[in-house]
């Protein structure tokens, strides 16, 4: 039995936002199943749309499609735009990529400034359409405003390099840095994206920079390192790896390696014993 924290908020759904917004957070204070009952209850004693979309949204978490089916189709008979939401998102979990996309027309149509929606469509598109993808994700962190997230500008920078466009990725990088100066996925994709643009330089002077302010991390940034000039220089890609065991084997004198970062030690080790066959 999965358990959330059961507040007042724990699903909200914002109608005249047209945003459906799910927090599940673990706790011992309740259980999804709980969160379940207590909206069926809400359902028969207020009823009303809301009432009944917040009950197909918990569902949809518990993977009860069904059921929350059922109820979604209800509301959108009750000409409710959020029921195509939901509608997507179920068809997005039965891998119907094609229902799911005409379910988000609907509900972009009447939701025209829905963040959620357009983060949903950049996602269905991801693998057919990368530049119909960085489209649709651009639109969310436009309407998502203040709430946007340093996560959201890397996935628009991901669809972007799909889309062959590294220009535009790097651009997005640097706007998402400008708020998040100090994020490291941030920084980490700045640096590979540089280097992949030829900047070679610029990249492994940004490594450099990471590596002084984080020394903790050092060795992660020594693998990257070794990982971007893997391809053109092999032997400094070695020394970079030489350098990235070094740092782990000296963290751990200090104290004891997580069990990920033993296994992070042994892969480099791997890596070094097999380099020096070739």
């Amino acid at each position: 039995m999965r358990k959330f924290a059961i507040t007042q908020r724990f699903c909200s759904l914002l109608l005249g936002g047209g945003i459906l917004v799910l927090t599940p957070q673990l706790s011992a204070h309740g259980t999804l199943d709980q969160a379940i009952a207590k909206a069926r209850k809400e359902v028969v004693e207020i009823g009303g749309v809301s009432a009944k979309l917040r009950l197909a949204a918990l569902l949809i978490t518990h993977e009860e499609y069904e059921e929350a089916t059922e109820i979604a189709n209800a509301c959108r008979a009750a000409e409710e735009p959020d029921a195509f939401l939901l509608l997507a998102r179920i068809a997005r979990y039965q891998e119907d990529e094609e229902l799911a996309l005409s379910h988000l027309e609907k509900f972009l149509t009447g939701r025209p400034r829905s963040a959620e929606g357009y983060f949903l469509r950049a996602d269905l598109l991801a693998q057919k359409d990368a530049a119909g993808a960085a489209l649709a994700q651009g639109k969310g962190i436009e309407f998502a405003g203040t709430a946007v997230t340093s996560d959201q500008f890397l996935k628009l920078s991901s669809f972007f390099v799909s889309a062959g466009k590294v220009d535009e990725a790097l651009a997005t990088l640097e706007k998402a840095l400008e708020v998040n100066p100090s994020h490291l996925g941030l920084l980490e994709e700045k640096t590979r994206l540089l280097y992949q643009s030829g900047k070679r330089k610029e990249a492994l002077a940004q490594l450099r920079e990471l590596r002084e302010r984080l020394p903790a991390l050092s060795f992660r940034y020594w693998i990257i390192e070794a990982d971007l000039l893997e391809g053109d220089d092999v032997a400094t890609s070695r020394k970079a790896l030489e350098r990235a065991l070094s740092s782990l084997k000296e963290r751990g004198r200090a104290r004891a390696l997580s069990p990920a970062l033993e296994t992070l030690k042994r892969d480099v080790q791997l890596r070094l014993a097999n380099s020096s066959k070739q």
